[in-house]
């Protein structure tokens, strides 16, 4: 039977950006429209990865399907496959394209259904035209209300109004205002939990509702903390794949985490890193709102907010695309190959608008290393005897993933969750640590000076002073040993803003009470991997990259900040240095236990 084109062209008041907020989360926007929800399957075949095997009830029906990747260019157009095996349908291929107008945005939606009998095209005339674009259209309208209204559109996501049990959020959020939290914030967040979709409030991600919401994404983290703690939401722990970034594990408790993972779309195994491959989610609490997370259609753009560009190229096809990109850097990969071609995105006028990739028998290949930021003309090239799934990421996807690695350095976690410490005997990966070390320089005659009860609230003071600097800097105290201290960062500019806080405001700390006292401070910083480690129910690290942080603070002379050149090479150092107008001074030292010599860099603060 002749294919069934559906199609519907209409201008709405808003941006494509909105309108890509919403369209893009298919999930969403399948529910929304009365869609059944879909149970999906990776194919095992290693050359179709990206691709599923689905099952639907629709119309009394068992309908199954194979569904192929998305094709898509954020924020312009998205198209996706579905292939029929036996029932009404032999194919549907549908999508959206936004147009901007001059006052506003035109979408056009469309849908190419090819029935396989008649039943497939009574379902087409009858159900299908309405389902694929009527009502998106009549939910985009319904959006477009909210906006003429000024209403917040970020938390107007569904068309049923969610059922909430209003004494419990009206309690709980009461006992969040007793935090110390934005009160601002408390409100918003219960719009967002009254108005927003239960895909929405089941997989939170910080850091992009911070960016949504126009907040700083550390303090809201924090805040986001503080809610669970006020059981206002959960706090879940995803473990992402290095190669696609799909969720592969999903716990509430870090003893939960298999050993090792396994990403069923990429058929890779990789190991678990608190910095790299695990992110933190939030949930509103069941008590609250049973809210259900249920999949609808599992390829769409928003599930894959790292993919700026998505290309199914067939064989030996030459296709051209016009793709915009941020400064910044991106990666451009396919499951066919394992290479993966890096390219800069920068504001060089020298650099090119335009680049070509090619897939070739010996991998991809492609021209031109630095892009300028903007619309960057593309061509895409397949020399191979089968389709290439092509993907282009932008790396600043990393700025909306709260990983484990931040939210484990930040002091807050640490105070309110005391308890959420891996196992004995289990211990995790954590790449791109930062360690601070101090301790007080000629500790003993202090204690001889001023005697033991003197000594010892100064000591005390002391760790409540670095604490709290290290706190606003978004680190963490590790643990306290003796007179000395060990913090984690998970960037060196936070860890060295800190260190250097602390020594601007130590003889001030020391006047306030301690004017019988010279004492000063040594600091230490490195930069490595680490494994975290349950030691006495707190969240330690171990490894020679602790063992080296420990030494280098050992080098400090008291008033100084001593580092290591991962610590130098930071570009949030370099400009702390430059705009403070700080020299490091490199020399070389001896650690104990280490057998070749390290240069280390050091900055005197005071003297």
């Amino acid at each position: 039977m002749k294919p069934i084109k559906i199609h519907q062209s209409t201008v709405f008041n808003l941006s494509p950006e909105i309108l890509w907020k919403y369209l893009a989360d298919t999930d969403q926007l399948n529910r929304n429209i009365g869609l059944p929800d879909v149970s999906f399957i990776p194919l095992s075949d290693p050359e179709k990865k990206g691709y599923y095997h689905a099952v639907i009830k629709f119309m009394g029906l068992k309908i199954s399907y194979e569904e192929l990747p998305f094709d898509f260019i954020t924020r312009d157009y998205y198209e996706v496959t579905r292939l029929f095996k036996a029932g009404p349908f032999k194919e549907i291929k549908g999508g959206i394209r936004l147009i901007p107008e001059t006052e506003g945005t035109r979408l056009n939606v469309y849908t190419l259904v090819t029935p396989r009998n008649w039943i497939g095209y009574m379902m087409a005339q009858l159900t299908l035209k309405r389902k694929a674009t009527k009502d998106i259209v009549a939910f985009i309208k319904h959006l477009e209300q909210q906006f003429l209204l000024k209403r917040d559109i970020n938390s107007v996501a569904t068309l049923k109004p969610p059922k909430i049990n209003i004494d419990n959020l009206i309690n709980r959020l009461k006992k969040l205002k007793g935090y110390p939290v934005n009160e601002e914030l408390v409100s918003k967040l219960e719009s967002f939990i009254k108005n927003s979709s239960d895909l929405e409030v089941t997989k939170i991600r910080p850091f992009e509702l911070a960016y949504q919401w126009r907040q700083d994404p550390m303090e809201f983290l924090r805040f986001c903390l503080y809610s669970v703690k006020a059981g206002v939401m959960d706090l879940i722990w995803q473990v992402l794949c290095p190669n696609c970034g799909a969720g592969t594990q999903e716990v509430s408790n870090f003893n939960e985490f298999l050993p090792d993972s396994h990403c069923s779309t990429c058929q890779i195994e990789f190991g678990i890193d608190f910095a790299k491959s695990v992110e933190a989610l939030f949930r509103v609490h069941h008590s609250i709102r049973d809210a259900h997370k249920v999949i609808y259609c599992i390829g769409g753009p928003a599930n894959m907010p790292q993919i700026q560009a998505q290309f199914r190229i067939q064989p030996h096809e030459k296709r051209d695309e016009r793709v915009k990109f941020e400064n910044g850097k991106i990666r451009i990969r396919s499951y066919h190959f394992k290479d993966i071609i890096y390219r800069l995105i920068s504001i060089d006028e020298d650099a090119e608008t335009y680049f070509t990739v090619h897939a070739t028998p010996r991998g991809l290949v492609a021209d031109q290393t630095n892009l300028k930021e903007g619309t960057v003309d593309i061509s895409l090239v397949n020399d191979l005897e089968d389709e290439i799934l092509l993907v282009i990421e932008h790396e600043n996807y990393l700025k909306f993933t709260a990983t484990a690695a931040r939210v484990l350095t930040l002091q807050e976690f640490r105070d309110l969750f005391p308890s959420l410490a891996l196992s004995p005997g289990i211990q995790i990966a954590f790449s791109d640590l930062v360690l601070l070390f101090t301790d007080l320089k000629d500790s003993t005659a202090m204690y001889e000076t001023v005697g033991d009860s003197k000594a010892f609230e100064f000591v005390q003071n002391h760790f409540k002073f670095i604490t709290e600097i290290i706190r606003k800097n978004n680190g963490a105290i590790v643990k306290t040993m003796g007179d000395a201290i060990m913090a984690s960062f998970i960037g060196p500019k936070d860890a060295f803003q800190a260190a250097l806080d602390i020594q601007l405001a130590w003889d001030s700390f020391i006047k306030s009470g301690f004017s019988n006292t010279s004492v000063q401070l040594k600091i230490g910083l490195h930069k490595g991997t680490a494994y975290a480690v349950n030691e006495m129910n707190n969240q330690d690290y171990f490894g020679s990259m602790v063992n080296e942080a420990s030494r280098i603070e050992t080098k400090s002379k008291g008033g100084d900040i001593v580092f290591s050149k991962d610590i130098l090479e930071d570009p949030g150092v370099k400009f702390i240095l430059s705009s403070k107008a700080l020299t490091p001074e490199p020399f070389t030292a001896q650690l104990k236990g280490l057998v070749e010599n390290r240069t280390l860099y050091r900055v005197q603060v005071l003297e």
